[in-house]
């Protein structure tokens, strides 16, 4: 089954209960022409909406945002109450533009290479060797054993660097951000 734009439900900050995405693919599509990324000009409608769809959900996963929801059951976590950007605006009740521009650049990671859309995870990174907290190996047999990290203790993501520093630079982060530590 194909998701077209007819599928996608922008919020548009009044608070939408069937929201699914913080930007339109029209406009991710001139986001991402505009800095050359041909990864998105490649790719058919179909996959651009699962990507922005999936970004969507990773920002909203990932992030714990400062003040609270604009309106009891919305979709998403924008609009919000009370929440001021990096200048010192007032952006409650919208979709901030750099919660649009992460989106854009999460779905472009959803894309991946080219071969096929993928999922982004807010769980933690247990391709990286700091996250194990316990390796056992035993030659006689080929056993193998090895523990991530699940507690408060040490948890690393995969980086999005773009993405993420468009989220942590808007200040729209509680406790700063903790450099996207999973909460």
């Amino acid at each position: 089954m194909a998701i077209t734009d007819a599928d996608l439900v922008v919020e548009t900050g009044t608070g939408s209960t069937t929201a699914n995405t913080y930007i339109s693919r029209a406009d991710a599509t001139a986001y991402h022409t505009i800095r050359g990324n041909e990864a998105w000009a490649d790719s058919d409608e179909n996959d651009q909406c699962i990507a922005l769809v999936r970004a969507t959900q990773y920002i909203d996963e990932r992030w714990v945002f400062q003040s609270k929801t604009l309106v009891t059951g919305q979709a998403l976590q924008f609009p919000r109450f009370a929440l001021y950007d990096r200048n010192g605006t007032n952006v409650a009740g919208t979709v901030p533009q750099e919660i649009k521009d992460a989106a854009c650049e999460y779905a472009l990671q959803v894309l991946g290479d080219g071969t096929g859309i993928v999922s982004l995870s807010p769980t933690p990174d247990q391709t990286d060797p700091r996250a194990i907290t316990y390796l056992r190996e035993k030659v006689g047999s080929l056993e193998s054993e090895t523990r991530y990290d699940s507690s408060n203790g040490l948890r690393t993501q995969v980086s999005y660097p773009t993405a993420d520093r468009i989220v942590s630079k808007s200040r729209f982060v509680a406790n700063g951000g903790g450099g996207g530590v999973i909460r």
